[in-house]
């Protein structure tokens, strides 16, 4: 092979492989584009999954918040059931003072009746 025939085939190869290497440029290029399409999708679902992630975090630190310990339940709901108690006693005890008051109401009208009842039968033996 002559020297000019050498430089043809070397530029012919140069051009092969630089539209070859154009070619693997080109491709890349289009998986960097997927690659990063892909990213920015992954990001955006990742940005959801913490976002959900931070409401329930909120959800679960006000439902705390709201909550009292069941330690300070018991303590709360204990005193209430003595004040429900004494109620209790208190109505009971003041139902019966009630009946007691109703019975002394009718054995004063019936003592008042019997001494009426009395008088009466004196007056009408005195008149005969």
């Amino acid at each position: 092979m002559t020297d000019i025939e050498l430089r043809e085939l070397v530029k012919v190869q140069l051009d092969s492989f630089g539209k070859e290497l154009h070619s693997i440029r080109e491709l890349f290029d289009v998986r960097l584009m997927d690659m990063e399409k892909a990213l920015i999708l992954s990001e955006k679902t990742l940005d959801k999954k913490f976002d959900s992630i931070n409401e329930i975090r909120q959800m679960a630190f006000d439902q705390a918040n709201r909550f009292i310990p069941r330690s300070e339940y018991d303590v709360k709901h204990e005193s209430l059931e003595e004040n429900i108690k004494d109620l209790q006693l208190t109505r009971a005890s003041l139902e019966g003072k009630a009946s007691q008051k109703s019975v002394s109401f009718v054995l004063s009208i019936a003592i008042i009746g019997l001494i009426l009842s009395s008088i009466q039968i004196l007056l009408d033996f005195m008149k005969h």
